[in-house]
């Protein structure tokens, strides 16, 4: 015979809400604070080239270059964990009808518009 499972809550409504609510603060800090870094590491990118007259010059210009459409590649990725965190908690604020007269600017609210937005933040070669 089964033993019959009872789900128990592991935090009280009001905990779930304020712990929804200062999520949503914090990712859509994250956020905005990606999306600087981002435009920081472009605006870097965008002062280094390749041409030198000497080779070695080159390749430390090349290694720099590299190092940078890296960083690019990690900050559009820490942006992408939050944008998705920020969708997640802004759907479970509206679900615990949290920030009601808040209304939400659609343009945030799309998977697909956070995937072309990084897949557009590749530093210039």
């Amino acid at each position: 015979m089964a033993r019959k499972i009872t789900k128990e809550p592991i935090m009280t409504p009001e905990a779930e809400r304020f712990m929804i609510f200062e999520g949503l603060v914090q990712w859509t800090e994250a956020v905005i604070t990606q999306a600087k870094r981002i435009s920081e590491v472009i605006a870097q990118s965008t002062s280094h080239s390749l041409t030198a007259a000497e080779p070695s010059t080159v390749i430390a210009r090349a290694a720099t270059l590299r190092q940078i459409i890296h960083a690019t590649h990690r900050e559009c990725h820490f942006f992408t964990v939050a944008a998705y965190k920020l969708i997640e908690h802004r759907k479970r604020v509206r679900e615990l009808g949290l920030c009601q007269t808040v209304d939400f600017p659609r343009s945030t609210a799309s998977a697909s518009m956070i995937s072309r937005t990084c897949a557009t933040c590749a530093p210039p070669r």
